[in-house]
């Protein structure tokens, strides 16, 4: 995503060189900053930019890096790989990749790697539902408001503002 610094507005100076060196790298103009879709960039820039429209931007292209193009079509290789890893389960007498890789793993089977992973599901979703509405609380006391309330994009920011406050209630 080809930005300006005063996209990056409330972003440490060091996320902002990294920006401004992406860019350079890939020969933008010389006010240009790029933020990548990879982790490293997307994460300080959702947590730390204070424009919430560039983070709905950086969050929706992240969120779509995978979809299919003409000129990424890995449909070849995501084949070779499965059929790769079936005839890795196949050499340790496994009936599947599944079983083969929760072997050595403390669910041990993937009945239970599932089960696990669904017992978690909800107590995460609860907990993470929780802190949404305390946000929200906290912002209204504040006098800000969000259309459409707390959206994927501004989870990181207002996590990085709100827990430190919240913190400070607990103890």
């Amino acid at each position: 995503m080809v930005i300006t610094e005063g996209d990056m507005k409330g972003c440490p100076s060091d996320v902002i060189a990294a920006a401004r060196q992406a860019a350079i790298d890939r020969n933008k103009g010389p006010n240009d900053h790029v933020i990548t879709l990879g982790r490293s960039m997307v994460e300080p820039f959702l947590s730390y930019a204070s424009r919430r429209d560039m983070r709905q931007s950086l969050f929706e292209a992240f969120s779509k890096r995978g979809e299919l193009s003409p000129e990424r079509d890995n449909l070849k290789i995501a084949v070779d790989m499965l059929r790769l890893r079936k005839r890795q389960a196949e050499l340790h007498n496994k009936a599947s990749f599944a079983e083969y890789q929760f072997e050595d793993t403390m669910a041990q089977n993937p009945e239970s790697g599932m089960k696990l992973l669904n017992d978690v599901w909800d107590k995460a979703k609860d907990a993470a539902n929780r802190e949404r509405t305390m946000m929200e609380e906290f912002l209204i006391e504040k006098g800000e408001t969000l259309d459409g309330g707390i959206q994927p994009w501004d989870w990181r920011y207002y996590v990085r503002c709100f827990r430190p406050i919240a913190l400070a209630c607990i103890f």
